[in-house]
């Protein structure tokens, strides 16, 4: 049983995100359950011009809700991309590619400890979240799950959670491309 989790994030300053050069796949589609993408209408690149001197690294900064890896990545990761989620290869530049979208959705967050911006609205509605800053988990929480995205509002729903055994994996790999934040609250 996980009862350590860490907030991943893309590392988008160290390195490039792929460009869309095909059709735009959007979070309120893919997030959807059952959703299956037209692969051959997807393609990417990393083209970014010549003063972008970032790399390219394993996990890449497609969009926070799901994961976009190269080969190595992916063949490292499998068992646990395909027991959360749905991996779907694409286009990108010369080498293959996979978005991999996590289904798996656990309501975990400890949102009176947690924080986060919320949108200037005069009244204030269900899923006003803007932006979050820092992920606190709820007591106790524990899950057999090594890949989750938290349950509730659309931000909630874009944030993905990964467990410890996840992380020492990645860095067990020589993996390149996430940040890792601790979520208080978890352990």
């Amino acid at each position: 049983m996980n009862s350590t989790f860490w907030w991943v994030l893309h590392d988008q300053l160290t390195y490039k995100a792929p460009l869309t050069e095909g059709k735009v796949l959007l979070p309120h589609d893919y997030l959807v359950p059952g959703f299956v993408p037209d692969t051959t209408e997807l393609w990417y690149s990393f083209v970014h011009g010549r003063a972008d001197q970032r790399s390219i690294g394993d996990f890449s900064g497609w969009n926070s809700s799901a994961f976009f890896v190269n080969k190595m990545a992916y063949s490292a990761f499998e068992d646990l991309f395909m027991k959360h989620g749905r991996a779907y290869r694409v286009r990108c530049s010369n080498d293959p590619h996979y978005i991999v979208l996590v289904d798996t959705l656990h309501d975990a967050i400890d949102l009176s400890r947690s924080k986060f911006e919320r949108f200037d609205l005069n009244e204030r509605a269900e899923d006003d979240i803007s932006q979050m800053f820092k992920i606190v988990l709820k007591s106790g929480f524990e899950t057999d799950d090594d890949i989750f995205r938290l349950d509730g509002s659309y931000k909630l729903g874009v944030e993905l959670i990964v467990s410890d055994r996840f992380k020492q994996r990645y860095e067990k790999s020589g993996l390149t491309g996430l940040i890792f934040k601790p979520t208080a609250g978890s352990g």
